[in-house]
This record gives structure tokens, C-alpha cells and sequence, in this order.
């Protein structure tokens, strides 16, 4: 659920379908955890403007304090994983950490 979040707080607010094509997994697993997440009151769905067919899923208020939280606990796990890293092997380590969550 907070790597839901996560992405959309980095990528602001997003169909279903890219959601799930942006964290590899089915859309039927987003559909169930966007629908914990908006009982939690962490999202709420709406539409695409310019197209009421399309429905959108954007972080609450709540739901964008929670997500830059779990952001700054990543980013200081990160920072500690990466201690005596340069630069290069940092982003290197940091994508396949990404990617592994």
C-alpha cells in the first residue's frame, strides 16, 4: 500500500491501469489496495477531466503526509544501505532497491 502512495505523490494522480503498469503487478491487486487505501481515507477516486469514463485515483491530504513519511524512512534506509557508495554505484544501488520493493 505505501508504494501506492509513493507513487503517487512522485507522479501525481493516475488511472488504475498505469498505476499498476508502473508498479508491475496486475490491476486487479491495485483495485483491492485502492480500495483499503480510500476506506483509510489515504486516496479518493475520481475522474479524468475532459473524460468522466476515466477514473483517477489521487492521495488525500492524509494520504500525502502518510506517503512523504514513508518516503523520508526509504530515502534515510537508503543513505544508510549506501554509506561508502559513489555516486554512480549510489543510483546503480538505489534503482535495483526500487525495483526489489
Amino acid at each position: 500500500q505505501d508504494l501506492v502512495l509513493m507513487v503517487l505523490l512522485e507522479d501525481g494522480s493516475m488511472n488504475q491501469k498505469t498505476l499498476a503498469s508502473a508498479l508491475d503487478v496486475e490491476q486487479a491487486t491495485i483495485t483491492t489496495v485502492a480500495g483499503n487505501l480510500r476506506e483509510k481515507g489515504l486516496v479518493e477516486r475520481g475522474t479524468l477531466p475532459g473524460d468522466g469514463r476515466v477514473s483517477i485515483l489521487s492521495l488525500t491530504e492524509k494520504g500525502r503526509e502518510r506517503a512523504q513519511g514513508v518516503s523520508e524512512i526509504w530515502s534515510s534506509l537508503e543513505d544508510r544501505l549506501l554509506v561508502g557508495f559513489d555516486d554512480p554505484e549510489r543510483k546503480n544501488a538505489a534503482a535495483v532497491l526500487k525495483r526489489m520493493i
